[in-house]
């Protein structure tokens, strides 16, 4: 495996400490807590290379986990909330592009397919109807072997190779990291923004602000963000639990994965300062090695004013 900067960094600066601790996985937590505290918040771009890079060794199980199959109940509500022929931006389509074919396709069978998710103890197929909406889309994904897994999935479901939208949009899917959408040169293009689980979950504090700006200057006036993300103020059945932003995990081999956990405060301030305002916000379970974390997740409705 090849290490990232920040595995080499941790493991240069912390692998004593982490060699003590490694059989204590709590003690090894504490160690990963320890070695972020002391770099102050200056590990930013090295924890934006390190998800691309991580996303990368994992981008082949990510395609075979069930759980990734069908399409969120986030994406179904994005068509209440725009009119057929929307132009729309996700953010961080990820190896399968499911959203963004989802959108794209009016296929009521193909649709169908892909809303297996249960929700609430059903299926979303029992609980909305299928879409007959078409949207423009345009996807984008940061991570190199999750892009080709994308690109590959769309040239699967569209093998004569038209590309989905109208001609004034780009290639379908863009490589672009969630961090750096101002380099796509899009000004005031789209009617929708859309990211599940992607902008906000791998996010560094000081970059909440200027993603959050960068996907504001994307929409048209008017225009509409979702994001789902995990908040560090979670609503508990104990009501709020608080969670630091940033999150550092390793495996015993040294393997290290990076979560961030902004609070809704701190993304709704963000979002206002980009002229986003906050329209509503729906909770939703998660679920943890088979066990359900009870409003873990956040779905946040923007709109740019």
């Amino acid at each position: 495996m090849v290490m990232t900067h920040l595995e080499e960094t941790f493991a240069r600066e912390g692998g004593s400490w982490a060699a003590r601790a490694s059989r204590c996985p709590t003690a090894l937590q504490r160690v990963l807590e320890r070695f972020f505290a002391e770099r102050g918040g200056k590990l930013g771009p090295d924890l934006v290379q390190h998800v691309r890079a991580a996303y990368g060794r994992s981008a082949g199980e990510y395609v075979k986990d069930p759980e990734h199959l069908g399409v969120p109940r986030p994406a179904l509500d994005l068509f209440v909330e725009l009119p057929d022929g929307a132009k729309v931006l996700d953010i961080g389509c990820g190896p399968l592009a499911r959203d963004t074919r989802f959108f794209a396709d009016p296929d009521p069978a193909f649709r169908l397919s892909l809303m297996t998710r249960v929700v609430d103890g059903k299926p979303l197929s029992e609980t909305y109807a299928v879409p007959a909406k078409k949207f423009q889309v345009m996807a984008t994904e940061g991570c190199l072997q999750m892009l080709a897994l994308a690109k590959r999935a769309m040239f699967a479901h569209d093998p004569s190779g038209v590309t989905f939208g109208d001609a004034s949009l780009p290639l379908p899917i863009d490589e672009c990291d969630m961090h750096e959408l101002h380099l796509l040169d899009r000004a005031g293009t789209f009617d929708g923004a859309y990211s599940f689980k992607s902008l906000l979950m791998h996010t560094p504090e000081e970059y909440v602000g200027p993603a959050l700006e960068d996907v504001a200057k994307l929409l048209k006036y008017r225009g509409i963000f979702s994001v789902t993300y995990a908040p560090g103020d979670t609503r508990g059945e104990i009501g709020v639990v608080k969670r630091p932003h940033d999150l550092l995990t390793a495996t015993l081999d040294g393997t290290l994965n990076y979560f961030s956990f902004p609070s809704t405060a701190v993304v709704q301030r963000a979002a206002a300062r980009a002229h986003l305002c906050l329209l509503e916000s729906k909770w939703s379970d998660g679920v943890h090695g088979g066990v359900v974390l009870p409003d873990y997740f956040v779905t946040q409705l923007y709109r740019k004013l």
